[in-house]
């Protein structure tokens, strides 16, 4: 089926303003919120407040901070403009995405059309731009910079303006120096020119990509001592990890109440994408260069990712759980090369592809809607109804005054009373799995001005999946004290209050 430019960018037009009101609907209890988020928005309000760059902390890097920090000059309610931001981008990467990773052909409209209908229809896509995290600015860059480059890789300008923003995307997330390696396999693999051309071409690529985290990696080395607060160690994926893994794949062509259908579902968009491929040998070589089209591209950009987290738990940070979050890049990858078996002109193919997505879009957006209305009705992540009301947050209130507190939720107490909380001394470092040689003297420390009435423990009940946290039992021992609040939320380690 053929579309008019027109209608496309018209029909297009309908579903970003569909999405962006979506999005914005569902965070009627305010932008989802995670551990992560906190410390994003904290990050932001102390470079706003004249920290500089010094004050962002370096685990992350700094571009998505700025972001917010920027935004929260345009209101003092800095969570509705945040909530805004990300329906903004929600609308934005439903278009875009497609648009760009689709390669032309005479039915490209239509397939972009129904592309940008399954990220719609999506929950994965959905979820990770409903919360206050990085990804979403980080997928609006790359998958631009990736496609762009693919789409014309022997223009100069094409060059810089997608090394541009693939160093952007790793200046939102430090996996983007995996697209940077992708966007130089591009280039070498697609442009045109003799083999010691693309290879000066790939280079210098991408070393303009990385500079700008090569200089801000600098400037933490000289103003805090490290780059960033990971080193390599090695701690190897478990088994536990690539059942996850499994789990998460699986997940994507099935809920998961019907594993067994998703997994037959991934066998045979495997086995429909290798026959249809093989027929019209997309992945040839030429004397100059190597024929390699946008569904093996995104293929290998899917298999490669896989396998970079993998190699990034094993030896840089243990702490990367195997979820939607991490492998959203992935999942859009994967399903750009699915869509791009619509492009062929085999109609049986096309037809089992079509009937393919079909089912598994209108699972999704059962999902999705189940999701959009429990976010109305309830929340989502720590802005989630009842969250603010628990008992346990008046009584820290109440025990605190002018009191230190240390507690195993410091951003849950810092979103809804706005308590400058500090964490807990960890048993082991959850980036490296070492432990922590400094703990039981951190641990003295608190223990000693628990029982002279200087600080008191808060330990939340929903965070005991923290384990590099101590448990609860150890705090009491430690501080030879009663808990003051013990509840099923949690408790309070105190002398009677002030």
């Amino acid at each position: 089926m053929k579309l008019t430019n027109q209608l496309y960018f018209t029909v297009s037009a309908l579903l970003v303003a569909v999405a962006c009101f979506l999005l914005f609907v569902s965070l009627k209890h305010g932008i989802g919120i995670s551990p992560d988020s906190v410390s994003y928005i904290q990050a932001a309000a102390q470079f706003r407040q004249g920290g500089g760059l010094a004050s962002l902390p370096s685990h992350w890097p700094p571009l998505y901070p700025l972001m917010l920090s920027a935004l929260s000059l345009l209101s003092t309610d800095e969570l509705s403009v945040f909530k805004l931001f990300h329906s903004v981008l929600y609308g934005l990467n439903i278009f875009l995405i497609p648009y760009l990773c689709i390669p032309k052909s005479d039915n490209q409209n239509a397939v972009r059309l129904l592309f940008s209908l399954f990220l719609l229809a999506s929950p994965q896509f959905f979820l990770v731009h409903q919360m206050a995290w990085s990804e979403s600015p980080f997928l609006t860059l790359c998958f631009s910079g990736l496609a762009i480059l693919h789409n014309n890789p022997n223009s100069r300008k094409t060059i810089y303006l997608s090394a541009s923003l693939l160093g952007l995307a790793m200046l939102t997330r430090y996996i983007g120096i995996y697209f940077i390696a992708m966007g130089s396999l591009a280039l070498l693999c697609v442009s045109d020119g003799e083999i010691y051309q693309r290879l000066k071409k790939s280079i210098f690529y991408g070393a303009l990509a990385i500079s700008p985290s090569l200089v801000y990696g600098l400037f933490n080395s000289l103003t805090l001592g490290s780059s960033t607060n990971r080193s390599i160690d090695l701690h190897p994926i478990s088994v536990e990890h690539l059942n996850s893994l499994g789990t998460l794949v699986v997940n994507w062509f099935a809920p998961q109440s019907h594993q067994g259908i998703g997994l037959l579902l991934v066998i045979a968009t495997a086995f429909i994408f290798l026959i249809t491929h093989l027929k019209r040998l997309s992945l040839i070589v030429k004397p100059s260069t190597l024929n390699l089209d946008k569904s093996w591209y995104f293929l290998i950009l899917a298999v490669g990712y896989i396998i970079f987290i993998l190699i990034s738990i094993s030896f840089f940070d243990a702490y990367t759980p195997i979820d939607e979050r991490i492998f959203i890049p992935c999942y859009i990858a994967l399903w750009a090369a699915i869509f791009s078996l619509l492009m062929t002109n085999s109609k049986p193919v096309l037809l089992v592809t079509l009937l393919l997505v079909a089912a598994i879009g209108a699972s999704n957006m059962l999902s999705t809607s189940k999701q959009v209305s429990n976010s109305i009705q309830n929340g989502i992540g720590y802005l989630a109804q009842g969250n603010n009301g628990l008992p346990i947050l008046d009584s820290v209130q109440k025990y605190a005054g002018t009191r230190k507190i240390y507690s195993n939720a410091s951003d849950f107490l810092f979103i809804h009373r706005g308590i400058n909380a500090m964490p807990l001394p960890k048993v082991y470092s959850p980036v490296s799995l070492k432990p922590n040689p400094e703990f039981q003297q951190k641990l003295d420390t608190i223990s000693n001005d628990i029982r002279s009435g200087d600080a008191i423990i808060v330990y939340m009940s929903g965070f005991i999946w923290r384990e590099y946290f101590p448990e609860y039992d150890l705090l009491i021992a430690e501080s030879q004290l009663k808990p003051v609040y013990f509840q099923n939320d949690g408790l309070i380690i105190s002398l009677p209050a002030k």
